[in-house]
């Protein structure tokens, strides 16, 4: 996989930085919420995909499909990750982009 999850995690901390636990119809979950498990659940394919890889590389699995899924999921889940970083920078230049 040619992107690393580190430069997406590194995201997190600016996630967590943010304020606002609530969103702006007063229920539900945050916006800071639902980015910050994206991330982590990134992450966690990651790590699950590194696993997989290692036991293939040993010998202890044996299921190759197993281990090229995980690939799939982890490369998949960092493009979302992403692309919604990439979603939020174009509408906050947007946004400072408007006339007042």
């Amino acid at each position: 996989m040619n992107l690393s999850i580190d430069a997406v995690s590194a995201q997190n901390a600016l996630v967590h930085s943010l304020g606002g636990e609530k969103s702006a119809s007063g229920g539900g979950e945050s916006f800071r919420n639902v980015l910050g498990d994206a991330i982590n659940q990134a992450s966690g394919t990651e790590a699950a995909d590194a696993k997989s890889n290692a036991m293939l590389l040993s010998g202890s699995g044996d299921s190759l499909h197993t281990a090229m899924i995980d690939a799939q999921k982890a490369e998949l889940a960092l493009q979302l990750t992403v692309q919604i970083r990439n979603k939020v920078i174009d509408a906050y230049n947007e946004i400072m982009h408007m006339q007042v």
